[in-house]
């Protein structure tokens, strides 16, 4: 029987449909040891990705590992998609420097959202929101490439940029901030969680004041855990509320916390 990268793959992915994960990573295993390649590396790499480093009771996160295949691929080939895949997992490891270059490098809408978020957590706010902006504003007028929408969960585009447009916005001057993110979520539909957030941050208690029970009705109220570094158990609205109207816990909060902007993931094997 003929064997070649092509039949390791196919039968690697057919085990994957069926969540045979360690058979799975065996046979892309195999790919790369009988027949390393671009193709071979990038699969590997993009299955560390996904669904880790796997044993046979289990996994575990593999990025690292990840990494090196598709840095492993780049040296046989310099495709897009490994270039991509590249500097998502560098974005992993926080080296938002090294994954800015790689996306830099490509074109598409998600490379460039992908590299203004790399700008962003590299506290180069100014230049983040500028391409934040032009993202929202093509989002708005319906020419941009739709492809982007399987990437992003529970948002569609226009909100995504909107959002991270506000949070660049609030880090790069507050009181800009502060007279202008409504107009920025004025025509988002899933982004009241982010609204609220960047209202606190920017120190609009008055809007917080009158929506906090519309949010609360849509979201947990844990999910503010992360913004002041504590628990809150549902009971605990009065409490969240007089944290988010006062203005020396905004204050902290604004120096401490770096509002978490999403990194597309759109590595794909390459069959």
């Amino acid at each position: 029987m003929f064997i070649s990268a092509d039949s390791i793959t196919n039968e690697a992915l057919r085990e994957l449909s069926e969540y045979e994960l360690y058979e799975a990573q065996k046979l892309f295993q195999k790919a790369v040891k009988l027949f390393p390649c671009a193709k071979t590396y990038h699969n590997l790499g993009t299955f560390y990705t996904y669904e880790g480093l796997r044993t046979k009771n289990g996994g575990e996160k593999a990025i690292p590992q990840a990494f090196e295949c598709f840095k492993n691929a780049i040296e046989y080939e310099q495709q897009a998609g490994t270039v991509f895949a590249l500097g998502y997992t560098y974005f992993c490891m926080k080296k938002y420097g090294e994954a800015a270059k790689c996306f830099s490098r490509l074109s598409r809408m998600i490379d460039k959202y992908n590299y203004a978020v790399c700008l962003y957590y590299q506290n180069r706010f100014s230049e983040a929101k500028e391409i934040f902006g032009e993202l929202m504003k093509s989002a708005e007028s319906g020419n941009y490439d739709k492809n982007i929408e399987k990437y992003i969960p529970l948002m569609n585009a226009y909100d995504l940029f909107a959002a991270s447009y506000a949070f660049a916005m609030v880090y790069d001057n507050a009181n800009e901030c502060k007279n202008s993110y409504k107009s920025v979520f004025a025509k988002t539909n899933t982004a009241e969680y982010e609204k609220i957030v960047v209202a606190f941050l920017c120190g609009d208690f008055e809007y917080i004041n009158g929506e906090i029970d519309n949010v609360l009705h849509e979201y947990a109220i844990s999910s503010f855990n992360n913004v002041f570094s504590q628990e809150f158990s549902p009971e605990d609205k009065d409490k969240l509320l007089c944290l988010l109207t006062s203005e020396s816990m905004r204050e902290n909060v604004i120096k401490s916390y770096r509002a978490p902007i999403l990194c597309l993931n759109g590595i794909r094997y390459i069959v």
